[in-house]
């Protein structure tokens, strides 16, 4: 089964919630181990955005499978005024290496600036994740590491969307 067609939208519905919370749970719980209260829903959730990405699945011989599988997720939180917080960057790992999780970033940064007139995306990266988000030009400002659920975590920051 091959992914093909991303589409990353705006988190309207109920339904698209609820396949931004199982992406969480395939990813955060399954995958990467958390414990189930790990990112799945919080408070922020009320007031914040979320963006899906959503591909059409085909099987070896290209004929298709499912249209609309949703494979990836992004929050952004209005952290402070016109700053981002991108936060829960999910992308299932038989979707990865498809640039998801970049087209899940670029939609964040484009909503924040165009639609809600914001100016600069902070996030708080898991340490080997650094780099990914390098190459889409966020830096740590502060090269100190913090502890968060156990695991280390830069500060990056994107200014000047």
């Amino acid at each position: 089964m091959t992914h093909r067609n991303p589409v990353v939208a705006l988190v309207t519905s109920e339904r698209d919630l609820a396949d931004v919370v199982n992406l969480r749970t395939r990813v955060y719980v399954i995958e990467q181990g958390f414990g189930a209260h790990t990112g799945l829903t919080d408070e922020k959730d009320p007031v914040s955005y979320n963006l899906i990405a959503r591909c059409d699945t085909v099987d070896a011989s290209g004929s298709p499978i499912a249209t609309g599988v949703p494979v990836g997720a992004v929050r952004l939180y209005p952290y402070e005024p016109n700053v981002a917080k991108l936060e829960r960057l999910v992308v299932l790992s038989e979707a990865r290496g498809l640039r998801i999780g970049s087209l899940l970033v670029t939609a964040l940064e484009e909503y924040a600036a165009k639609e809600l007139g914001m100016n600069a995306v902070m996030l708080e990266a898991i340490a080997d994740k650094r780099a990914f988000y390098e190459k889409l030009e966020y830096a740590v400002e502060e090269d100190v590491v913090f502890i968060k659920e156990g695991v280390d975590h830069y500060t990056m920051w994107k200014r000047g969307l």
